[in-house]
């Protein structure tokens, strides 16, 4: 009997120890500076010239643009980057403050044992 209630009592201090979904995290539970659905960063200029060419050097080949592939030669992790997204970023003026990107709302623990998606 003292067994099932400690395991009840263990699923409800679980259950307290939610937290709510939001836009974005910070490491010490911050307000983050930017709005949820914020257009750009206050350090982007939106009306900057558009258009140009990239060019980068890369030493070696590949064979297959799945980075994670067991055979042949990915691209780099570098390379990468440019056609995955990723579930959140960060913005270059909080350190410490993760945005959703694909993920719609972030939710972690209050001791930060867990982030959910």
């Amino acid at each position: 009997m003292p067994g099932r209630i400690l395991v009840f009592a263990c699923c409800l201090l679980a259950s307290l120890a939610r937290s709510e979904p939001r836009h974005a995290i910070t490491l010490y539970d911050e307000p983050a500076k930017y709005p949820p659905g914020f257009q750009h960063f206050d350090f982007v200029d939106p009306q900057a010239p558009k258009g140009g060419s990239l060019r980068r050097m890369e030493s070696g080949s590949f064979d297959t643009l799945n980075p994670f592939a067991n055979r042949g030669t990915p691209i780099s992790m570098t390379q990468a980057a440019l056609i995955y997204e990723t579930l959140g970023f960060q913005s270059l003026d909080e350190p410490f403050t993760e945005y959703g990107y694909l993920a719609r709302y972030i939710e972690k623990a209050p001791d930060n044992s867990w982030v959910r998606f």
